[in-house]
């Protein structure tokens, strides 16, 4: 049972993988397809840091550009 609940963040990567299987990431992704696809979405993009590149390629997606993003120095 769950006794507590916070919002993941990109840190916990590596635990969110112990506890949830790549099946389950899956089904989550094609729920969301799925649920744009009903509001008319005909197209679906998204961001992903780099270890979550291969999860989502065995999905189907394909990378179309890399962005990079700057902490100006700081880290966050």
């Amino acid at each position: 049972m769950l006794t507590a609940l916070r919002l993941a963040t990109p840190a916990d990567s590596p635990v969110l993988d112990d506890l949830l299987p790549e099946s389950v990431r899956g089904l989550l992704v094609a729920a969301c397809a799925e649920a744009a696809i009903a509001k008319g979405s005909t197209r679906l993009e998204l961001m992903s840091t780099l270890p979550g590149v291969p999860f989502y390629a065995k999905l189907g997606f394909v990378r179309m550009t890399r962005a990079a993003h700057s902490t100006g120095g700081r880290l966050s």
